[in-house]
């Protein structure tokens, strides 16, 4: 049991640790699209100041569109920085999680290995019991039969 235990908590183990990698590949596919928006970004608000040779309609409606999409950028952005902290966040929890099982496992360990000494401990211990009683089984089997001996004397003296 104790075996199965300690298999199952190392497949566990495994999960954790592909979570964990999973988490980090997530974080950094997070980071490049954070500095792809910021490039955006920054793109976005040099359009903004160059357009100030046109009508002024077409400026105004330009600069509706920019803002638009940098109010879009913008969002994307924050929710790429939310992804982030929950990625990071997850990360410590699965790590604390990792931890936890891993002293769970090592604990398992120990126990299993206690058994398994007391479990060699009791087979020496029946090893010598069985010797003992094969050893008395010898010996009533002798003494039995030189009662038959002496009975058999005290039968032909008397």
């Amino acid at each position: 049991e104790a075996e199965h235990k300690a298999r199952q908590l190392t497949v566990i183990v495994e999960e954790q640790a592909t979570q964990i990698q999973e988490c980090e590949e997530d974080l950094q596919i997070a980071e490049d699209q954070k500095r792809q928006l910021e490039g955006h970004l920054k793109r976005l608000e040099e359009q903004l100041r160059n357009v100030d040779g046109q009508r002024e309609e077409e400026e105004e409606e330009k600069r509706r569109a920019l803002q638009k999409q940098l109010n879009v950028a913008e969002e994307e952005l924050d929710e790429e920085r939310r992804k982030r902290t929950k990625s990071a966040n997850s990360r410590r929890k699965l790590e604390l999680e990792l931890q936890g099982l891993q002293e769970q496992l090592d604990e398992e360990s120990r126990l299993r290995s206690r058994a398994e000494r007391t479990c060699k401990k009791l087979e020496k211990k029946l090893e010598l019991l069985r010797g003992q009683a094969e050893e008395d089984a010898a010996m009533g089997d002798a003494a039995s039969r030189e009662v038959e001996k002496l009975q058999k004397k005290v039968k032909d003296l008397g």
